[in-house]
């Protein structure tokens, strides 16, 4: 059975030079509105209910814009494109403030001149000439996309974003899609993420790390370096060179090429447990306590400083916070569940019987329990582990 969804298709979009600095504009200007309203945030009176609405915020932006930014009408700038912004980033992220509980360290911020460059567009301002080539408004001519979309629909807005040298188009679009067929009734399967294995499940299956991460990582820290040793700008003295700006663009491109790789196993991995498992037991990982530096201070000096480092870089280029995302909502549109429990002892406590003992861990791939000589994969039993606590809570629907 079909039902309407609102589903995203991200491609590349071929700017020529005219229309890609028109853009860029735009997506300027866009920032500069969002950080008016956050300047218009931070001066209002601090309480529940107080803070100026994106509603008030818009009427304040079209009084004072031609006023604080003339540029934009003179180059022709899509305004209404750039008032949007209100009710795309600044309403949204009040009401993500609201559900924080106001708390200070929640509160929306201001986004700099490094900011990615992204600006939201009216689907209906974006004119479909052919399957692969738009028209941009206000006559700023027409553009080529990667591909045609593949999905049929309603495109409701685009979304164009500048990333590693290239010009992006997001497109929204509502779409009737079937819904997707439920995994197997009854089936679990525990999952314990890793660095020396990505994913290990509990009936024994591995999934390696990407086999490219490694390479991939030793050529942007390759590149990194080679862009330090240039002349870089600095503000008030001097521009960045032609040379510094191509190889920070090679930057760029290499973390773009690391992202897309992590983003791509993330997704394949998460639909393959999603299609096969109604009941997904994960660890409740706390990544950012995790990844604490171990530097420690001039009294208290940190213990194996370099080690934690790399555990840390490890850690975080996994993606497994990614990787939960995706897996929480493909399991969630085929009817299943995620169940994330507390990792404690997981790789300490025997599957078999329960003993819990450091000595059970013999090595860092051997799990020998000292109580009863239950034996297996190190890993394989942690993941069992992880799949009992979720079947044993009270958390299942």
């Amino acid at each position: 059975m079909a039902e309407e969804t609102l589903i995203a298709h991200k491609t590349r979009a071929h700017l020529n030079n005219k229309q890609s600095s028109w853009m860029r504009d735009n997506c300027i200007a866009s920032r500069l509105a969002y950080n008016f309203a956050i300047d218009k945030l931070r001066n209002s009176k601090k309480g529940e209910g107080e803070f100026p609405t994106a509603y008030s915020v818009s009427k304040q932006w079209t009084q004072e814009r031609d006023e604080r930014h003339p540029w934009m009408k003179a180059k022709g700038l899509n305004l209404d494109t750039v008032t949007s912004v209100f009710s795309t980033r600044y309403g949204p992220a009040l009401n993500n403030w609201k559900r924080a509980g106001w708390s200070a360290d929640k509160a929306p911020k201001f986004h700099g001149k490094g900011a990615k460059l992204t600006s939201t567009w009216r689907g209906r301002t974006i004119k479909q000439i052919r399957p692969n080539a738009y028209a941009l408004p206000n006559k700023r001519g027409t553009f080529r996309v990667g591909e045609p979309l593949r999905f049929d629909g309603e495109v409701r807005s685009v979304t164009f974003s500048f990333e590693g040298g290239k010009w992006y188009a997001s497109f929204l679009i509502k779409t009737a899609l079937p819904k997707p067929c439920p995994a197997p009734e009854g089936t679990a399967i525990g999952v314990d993420l890793g660095i020396a294995k990505y994913a290990t499940l509990s009936n024994g299956s591995h999934y390696a790390p990407l086999a490219s991460s490694d390479a991939d990582m030793a050529k942007l820290a390759k590149l990194q370096r080679q862009l330090s040793r240039m002349d870089g700008p600095i503000k008030g003295q001097r521009k960045a060179s032609r040379n510094w700006l191509k190889q920070r663009a090679k930057v760029d491109k290499q973390y773009r090429r690391i992202a897309n790789k992590r983003r791509d196993y993330a997704e394949n991995l998460s639909k393959a447990l999603a299609e096969g498992w109604q009941i997904v037991a994960i660890e409740d990982l706390k990544l950012a306590n995790m990844t604490k530096s171990a530097k420690g201070d001039t009294e208290n000096p940190g213990k194996n400083v370099k080690a934690k480092s790399g555990l840390n870089r490890s850690l975080l280029n996994g993606g497994f916070h990614q990787f939960r995302t995706r897996l929480e909502a493909k399991v969630g549109a085929r009817n299943g569940q995620v169940i994330a429990v507390n990792p404690a002892y997981t790789s300490q406590t025997c599957a078999a019987c329960g003993h819990v003992s450091p000595e059970n861990r013999k090595t860092q791939a051997d799990f020998v329990c000292v109580e009863c000589g239950h034996a297996n994969n190190a890993d394989v039993n942690a993941a069992q582990n992880i799949l009992h606590r979720a079947l044993s809570s009270a958390e299942i629907a």
